[in-house]
Formats: structure tokens, sequence, C-alpha cells
């Protein structure tokens, strides 16, 4: 038996779910097929508990309000009154159970469990377990992981020593692990990319650039100084509310669930993150739904596009540049989609499973 102890467990039909979100939903669906799966997490929608189950996920979960202050050690709470009562106490989990799966916010969860016997597996894809790490949080957040640093680091830190293995998703996130925990099993298990690769999609005169979930760490910054550069073209944002942006060249596209539905609406996309994106899957499914993407110098990015895409230094002037590069070099361009299509395949999701049967089978 796989046990996945997850700080939250949502899908991509619910507003707001992360690339982790969506990326532990297709891998627990997947190991499903090969392993009995259980998953504790509060707070997972009825529907989802309904589809989990029906395709025989066990799911244990109590619906909890954890109102402020102090929600996260409210959550921590319920999470060590969970495993006591329905993991440690159960007699037939304990039997079957042979690994632990935990991620960012659970990984020092799992003391309590017998050391011989149990394999514990981490996966990181973020950085909220690395309280060394600036990631352009805001200050609400900044006090947060400090108060967390100072309960909680000793035992993140032993919990990864300790682990058996840890999954990242890029070669950027093995190599900053492999400079913390030097001696640890880190393994690359990028997240699965379930869109069909379409046809390029030749640029119009007028292409409209979009970029998704604009905020400081990524790059908004840029984005409204493109826009501010270029009044000629059309830019289009994506994000769960509207923002009070006064440039007239920029549009709201919403929040769409749909990739298919939200890369219709734009012609190339920018992520000119100023942060360190552990892997950047935004990008991979724009290249995958046919658009040429620009993308930072940054973290994971580089990974996920070909060269020629990225721009090297985080200026206006080389954003600017590259940009009207690109609506000057149509054959370029195209050629630089086809080697990132190419590219694109290690994400694959039927390459994300057989690598996730040889980690974990």
């Amino acid at each position: 038996m796989i046990l996945f102890i997850l700080y939250e467990f949502v899908t991509d039909k619910q507003k707001g779910a992360s690339g982790g979100n969506i990326s532990n939903y297709l891998l627990i669906e997947e190991l499903s097929k090969h392993k009995e799966v259980l998953v504790l997490a509060p707070n997972v929608p009825v529907d989802l508990c309904a589809e989990l189950e029906s395709k025989g996920i066990s799911v244990i979960s109590d619906s909890h309000e954890f109102r402020p202050p102090f929600r996260n050690l409210k959550k921590r709470v319920w999470f060590s009154k969970a495993i006591t009562t329905y993991i440690l106490q159960n007699s037939r989990i304990m039997a079957n159970l042979d690994i632990i799966i935990t991620s960012n916010g659970t990984c020092d969860l799992t003391r309590n469990f017998p050391k011989k016997g149990v394999r514990n597996f981490i996966i990181c894809r973020a950085f909220e377990d690395f309280f060394d790490h600036s990631s352009y949080y805001p200050l609400k957040e900044q006090i947060r992981r400090n108060i967390r640093r100072f309960t909680s680091a000793k035992k993140i830190s032993t919990a990864y020593r300790s682990a058996d293995m840890i999954i990242t998703n890029s070669a950027f996130m093995q190599n900053f692990i492999n400079k913390r925990y030097p001696n640890s099993n880190v393994k690359i298990l990028y997240p699965p990319i379930d869109i069909p690769l379409k046809p390029f999609k030749y640029l119009t005169d007028h292409p409209r650039i979009g970029i998704i979930n604009p905020s400081d760490r990524k790059g908004e910054k840029m984005f409204l100084s493109l826009a501010n550069s270029n009044p000629n073209l059309n830019f289009v944002y994506f994000s769960q509310y509207p923002k009070n942006y006064t440039t007239s060249n920029i549009s709201y596209g919403g929040w769409l669930s749909d990739r298919e539905e939200l890369f219709s609406k734009i012609d190339i996309l920018i992520a000119p993150s100023v942060w360190d994106e552990p892997f950047g899957r935004v990008s991979v499914e724009a290249v995958r739904s046919g658009l040429p993407v620009l993308v930072s110098n940054t973290g994971g990015l580089p990974e996920t596009v070909d060269d020629y895409f990225i721009v090297k230094t985080p200026s206006l002037e080389n954003w600017n540049c590259k940009l009207l590069e690109l609506l000057a070099s149509p054959r370029e361009v195209k050629n630089a989609w086809e080697r990132s299509a190419t590219k694109s395949a290690s994400f694959e999701q039927t390459q994300h499973n057989i690598v996730a049967f040889e980690i974990f089978t």
C-alpha cells in the first residue's frame, strides 16, 4: 500500500489549483493501477472523494475550517490526530503499508511510523521546506515562514536527511536539494502534461501576448512595462480576479481551468518570472498548445523550452528585443517551437507514468 499524506488535495477543477495539485492527482491516479493507494488530507471535496473511490483509491478526510489565528498549527494538530486514529491504529493499513509519500508541509509527520518495512518518500516541488530561500513572499507569508522555521526547521531537516528518496520536478530542483542534502537519493519525476500536441499556431499581424497569474515574483512589472512599450500590441492576463491595470492595451482573460480555451485566447505566452520557478508547467502546456513561449532564465523554466525562447538577462530592453524578434522572424520561431515540442515529449503523461512506475513499484 502507498499512503499519501498531503497538506491539501484538489484538482484543476477547483479554482486556483496549483501545478503541484494537478501533478499529485495524476500521480495518484496512475499508481492506483499498480498498487493500493490511500490518501490522507483535510477538506477533500466530496465529489473528488467519490471520483477517487470509484477508481479504487481510498480517502481519509474530515471537513474542518482552520480559522486564524494559528490556522496552520490547527491543521497540523488535525494531521497528528488523524494519523494516530485512522492509520497507526488500523491493523490492516499498517500490515499492508510499504511506502509513505509526503510533500511540502507534511514531511516531518512520519516520525511515529515504524522504521522497518516502510519507506519514506518526499515529493518536493517547491521551496516551502527551505527557509533560507527567498522567493518574493509577501510580508504575511514571510512572518508565517519565520514562525514555522522556529518550530519545524530541525524536524524538516531530519526528515529530508532520513528520507529513502526525495522526488522532485526538475534538474534545477534536483541540484538545489543536492546542495543542501549532499548524500540524499534525489530523483526527477517531471510533472505529467496531459495536453495533446497541437500544430504550430502561426503569429498574426496583431498577436495577443498573454501571462498567467501575474504577480511580483511572476514578472508582473515586466508584463506592464512591455505593454506600455508596445501600445500597438494586445496583452492579456489570466488570474482569479481582475486587476486595476490602467494601460489601455491590457485586457482581462478571466480564470480558465480549461487550458485549450485559455490558450485559444492568446498567440504568445510570456513567463517573465523573477523568482526560481521550480519547473514551469504552463510553458510546456503552451508549447503543446501550438504557441511560442518566452521565459526567464531562472529556476526550472529553461528546461521547458528551446534555447531560442529563453530571455537570458532580465532587462526590459532584452525582453522587448526578444518579443519583437519573435514578431519579425516567423521561420526561426517555428523552428524553435518544433525543438521545444520535441523537448516536451519528456513531460508527456505517458513518459511520467513510465518513470513513476520505476520509482514506486
